[in-house]
């Protein structure tokens, strides 16, 4: 029985030797070997086996920017197309209309049909006000657009910066313990982390923004009617029918004048609004670019550092010998 059991000892020792003979020169990156049997393979892909390619850690989007557009939303808009200036009611069949109210019997009769009068103007300067202010936001949305575009656009140029600076190792697959990987996987999170700190008052910049006009246009929006709260007023105060009646018409023509001049005068600040916001967001692409640039060096810096480590790591060897995908 002695004898046997040394007879197994002599003929595993051979076996063993050449197990531990056999290192990884790495330190970490594995070499595809090609064994005879299928099942030693199978084991040391499951020990050694790569669980990260270099370009899975490249930073896709590094610049997660996402203005609030809720401002927007606050606008009560219409048609999104070139409003025309609705045409107000005539004046003289206005002023017929008043007369014709002295005439009615009941105070009630009177006060509706002057009610209605009001409702004549109001209502056509509260459509055309949401057809401008939905031109407003839809200009604004396209310019939220193209602000989307500006943030691709860095996050291409951030991609395409180190995808460059490791296209040797672009394939190179590690282990996810390989401190070579951990190190630049680290770096390139800092920095995704970085650039998003340095970015991030360009977004304040344009919540800020986006709200001063958004309100701009709804203070204007309301100054359309302002002209009508004073023929509102002749139905406040305990006036009886005759004394309102008396107090629309003195108003009616100057009211009417201010409605056709408030009207221009708004299509005009909703272009002026719109201009304005389109001009700031200039402003924005500056600010995103200047920002990053700022991290230009810091960029470089790591992308030396982990080809550097890579290239150390697999000594002599030429990156297509490194074990990949």
């Amino acid at each position: 029985m002695r004898n046997e059991a040394i007879s197994v000892l002599l003929v595993l020792l051979p076996l063993w030797s050449a197990v531990q003979a056999e290192k990884d020169i790495f330190d970490g990156m594995t070499e595809r070997h090609h064994e005879d049997s299928a099942d030693e393979t199978l084991l040391e892909d499951e020990q050694d086996g790569p669980d990260t390619c270099i370009h899975d850690i490249i930073p896709k989007d590094p610049i997660d920017l996402k203005p609030n557009t809720g401002p927007l939303k606050k606008i009560e808009s219409l048609l999104h197309e070139m409003p025309e200036a609705p045409r107000l009611p005539n004046f003289s069949n206005v002023l017929q209309q008043v007369a014709n109210a002295f005439q009615l019997p009941r105070f009630s009769e009177m006060g509706q049909a002057l009610q209605l009068i009001i409702r004549q103007y109001r209502e056509p300067l509260q459509v055309y006000g949401r057809q401008w202010a939905g031109l407003f936001k839809k200009r604004s949305q396209d310019t939220m657009k193209s602000i989307n575009g500006v943030i691709r656009e860095q996050n291409k140029k951030i991609k395409e910066f180190f995808s460059n600076h490791f296209v040797q190792y672009k394939e190179v697959c590690l282990p996810d313990t390989n401190q070579c990987l951990q190190s630049i996987q680290k770096h390139l999170d800092e920095y995704s982390m970085k650039v998003n700190e340095n970015v991030a008052a360009c977004k304040r910049f344009v919540d800020r923004q986006l709200e001063q006009h958004v309100q701009w246009v709804e203070n204007e929006r309301n100054q359309l009617e302002k002209p009508l709260l004073k023929m509102d007023a002749c139905f406040k105060g305990g006036r009886n029918g005759t004394n309102i009646a008396v107090c629309m018409g003195n108003l009616l023509s100057n009211t009417i004048k201010m409605c056709s001049e408030g009207m221009k005068k708004f299509s005009g600040i909703i272009e002026q609004a719109s201009d304005s916001f389109a001009n700031r967001m200039e402003k924005f692409r500056t600010c995103v670019v200047d920002r990053k640039e700022l991290l230009k060096q810091g960029q470089q810096r790591i992308a030396e550092r982990g080809v550097k480590c890579l290239k150390d790591q697999s000594g002599n060897q030429h990156p297509e010998d490194l074990f990949t995908r």
